[in-house]
């Protein structure tokens, strides 16, 4: 008998692809303007300070503009878009004629790196690393004014629309209205009295800072803002870090905060309509003024480094991956439907019990909770700061928890609001890494750097274990029994390594602990070598099996092994080879077989350890994938790969059905007996398909 995939509920469709794709290989780009002409692209890069003249249309640099001895960071338009500005870390703004690409003046002053530059007919002004913020006419290519009041270095700014105002905010997450008239001080806008330290020079982070301390005057940002911007029709300030706040300048109150994104980087209006386009770690979001969701654009393009809104509403962009682009997008109408969808691409995906309900995380920590048997959003989880770890059901399956860095949210799945746990702001942060239920009112909470905590969903009582504990990362942890096992990091500190510190590697050894829950204690520890090269995937997953047992990983890429441990004392009861790559856990089948899936470039290699066998034999070779699912109990595979879900039968590999997405799959899910699949995509798409079986006389 044949199998058929069908889609439940409507999926959302495709989003709008770029009207033209300009590749600058080996770069990453910094800043992007666009000239009023619509076609005329000038960029700037991490390089020389070189800057790249193209043409949208033809994607294609037509001319180079050199003379900066650094790279520049921020690029501006003036005198009505006869004049670019180009701010470097050369401590210099070049102004350059858009006809000729002469430079017509330099402006001097700043005595250290340049952050931003803004300009508005013929004033600019500036902000940079020697704490200052400037103001330049130019006309004469002189400064008007040269003000220190931010104390520390100022790294965005943003000028009126009528040129008689500016904003700066400060790496020291201070954010300063300007009277540019006189020019002067007029208002500061918040202040956190946060500190800045500035971070070791690391290779591959380069130069960083962190800001500590924390705000505490509830005003403001959390973070130091990342783009400012004015609003043209009314008298109000875009401010945006993981947020957009509209601030009332009448008053200089907050007037609302927008649904948090992460990392937002640029910030743009429509020239026409109350429209603001928002760039971030996930791509543009547009929204109206107030903050209302209208469309997303290049959700799985990456960053949006920066923005331009053109005249005619097409929106530039410039992201970095795989080398720079500078993408044109259509202009947004205002009244795009483009269907029940996240607003950034899928993470995270749960199935409850019975396959009555899914979950669905994204990339901004939004929660939708679906009805399986519709394909229907049911209900919206908004407001969680982070989340720690994949979203899980209790047992009952009436009860979402959602972990977030210092708390759960505890989300019932037939109706009402989320209840938070602790309900009270915590005292101090859990710094939640993973979580797991241990029966239907209690859970299994991982901090990073203490022992587990046993957290009641009553009454929130926190119950911390006792032992030696390792530190925790993101990822997956299993009850069994009224053990929990715990995979973590031994550092240098831990009593079992500090003999031998001086060998271990900086991220620790992996290690998997196990914790009686019953007494409180641990119960044991074993660790991988002691060294201080690569040793990931050692005990990065520990798969609970059906005889009371549980797998673990141990060593590392050929040298890797398959422990099968007793649970209550950590004995080896079974060890087989398995080297390769072994990053996600086995599926164990009916008969106790555990089947290896290894995701190749060319194929996918399916390999099994049969009970008793001591290596791995080859199952199935099957074409590519990204992500592969098994349901043993229906004799079913289901293989995601790019643009497609393919079903295959498990036992021979025989194609049954194939159900094509409308974006790239990021991220599949089934239930226990393989009746549901459920895709995340690179766009926010939410795809929901029911397998049944193959009517009579279908081919």
């Amino acid at each position: 008998m044949g199998a058929v995939l069908t889609r439940v509920g409507t999926a959302a469709g495709p989003l709008p692809r770029p009207l033209s794709t300009l590749v600058l290989p080996r770069q990453e780009l910094h800043s992007a303007v666009v000239l009023p002409d619509g076609d005329t692209c000038v960029v700037s890069a991490e390089n020389d300070g070189t800057l790249y003249v193209a043409s949208l249309g033809e994607e294609r640099v037509v001319d180079h503009l050199s003379g900066h001895e650094g790279p520049v960071n921020s690029l501006a338009l003036g005198g009505g878009g006869r004049l670019l500005l180009s701010a470097s870390d050369d401590a210099t703004i070049r102004v350059w004629d858009t006809r000729s690409w002469q430079v017509t003046a330099v402006l001097e002053g700043h005595t250290g790196y340049i952050r931003e530059v803004a300009a508005q007919g013929m004033t600019a002004v500036s902000g940079g690393e020697d704490g200052t913020f400037r103001v330049w006419d130019l006309d004469g290519a002189t400064c008007r004014g040269v003000f220190d009041d931010h104390g520390g270095s100022v790294d965005r700014v943003a000028i009126s629309p009528d040129g008689r105002r500016a904003a700066s905010a400060s790496r020291a997450n201070q954010v300063f209205l300007w009277d540019l008239d006189e020019p002067r001080l007029e208002r500061e806008l918040y202040s956190t009295g946060q500190v800045v330290h500035q971070m070791p020079n690391v290779e591959w982070l380069g130069d960083t800072f962190l800001l500590t301390g924390g705000n505490q005057t509830g005003v403001g940002h959390d973070d130091s803002p990342s783009a400012l911007l004015f609003d043209p029709t009314r008298d109000r300030l875009y401010t945006a870090a993981d947020e957009v706040i509209c601030w009332d300048l009448a008053d200089g109150r907050e007037r609302t905060r927008f649904p948090r994104q992460k990392m937002i980087r640029s910030l743009a209006v429509h020239p026409d309509l109350p429209l603001l386009a928002v760039g971030s770690l996930h791509g543009i979001q547009i929204t109206d003024l107030d903050g209302e969701h209208v469309a997303s654009l290049g959700a799985d393009s990456s960053f949006s480094d920066s923005i331009s809104l053109l005249a005619d509403g097409r929106i530039a962009s410039v992201h970095n991956r795989d080398g720079g682009t500078v993408r044109l997008w259509p202009a947004p109408a205002g009244e795009e439907r483009q269907g029940v969808r996240h607003n950034s691409g899928v993470d995270e995906l749960v199935i409850g019990p019975g396959a009555r309900w899914a979950a669905t995380a994204d990339q901004n920590d939004e929660v939708f909770l679906w009805d399986l048997s519709s394909g229907a959003r049911i209900a919206t989880v908004t407001g969680t700061r982070e989340i720690a770890c994949r979203p899980f059901s209790m047992p009952g399956g009436d009860r979402l928890v959602i972990p977030e860095a210092d708390r759960l949210h505890v989300l019932p799945t037939t109706g009402g609001d989320p209840v938070q746990i602790p309900a009270a702001e915590p005292e101090d942060w859990a710094h939640i890494c993973a979580a797991a239920p241990i029966d239907d009112d209690s859970v299994l909470v991982a901090p990073y750097d203490t022992p587990p905590e046993v957290w009641s969903l009553g009454d929130g009582e926190r119950c911390p274990l006792r032992g030696d504990s390792g530190l925790k990362s993101r990822g997956t942890l299993a009850v069994t029994g009224h053990y929990a096992l715990v995979p973590a990091a031994l550092n240098k500190e831990h009593p079992l390594i500090a003999p031998m510190a001086d060998k271990v590697t900086p991220f620790g050894i992996p290690a998997l602990q196990c914790w009686d829950l019953s007494s409180g204690e641990l119960a044991w520890t074993r660790h991988g070598p002691i060294t201080d090269g690569r040793t990931w995937p050692c005990h990065n997953w520990v798969l609970p099996l059906r005889d009371g047992t549980a797998a673990t990983l141990t060593g590392y890429g050929e040298e890797a092994s398959l422990l099968v441990l007793d649970v209550p004392t950590g004995e080896v009861l079974r060890q087989a080879p398995v080297a390769g790559d072994q990053g996600e856990p086995p599926t164990e089948l009916p008969d106790g077989t555990l089947v290896f899936v290894a995701r190749e470039k060319e194929a996918v290699q399916l390999r099994e350890l049969a009970p008793g066998a001591d290596r791995l034999e080859h199952r199935l070779t099957l074409p590519p994938a990204v992500s592969v699912r098994l349901a043993p109990g229906a004799d079913l595979l289901f293989r995601m790969h790019e643009h497609a879900l393919h079903l295959h039968r498990l036992s021979t590999g025989e194609q049954l059905a194939t159900e094509e997405l409308s974006a790239t799959g990021d991220h599949l899910t089934i239930s226990g007996d393989g009746g549901v699949a459920v895709i995340g995509d690179r766009e926010g798409g939410v795809h929901i398909f029911h397998v049944g079986p193959q009517p009579t006389g279908m081919a």
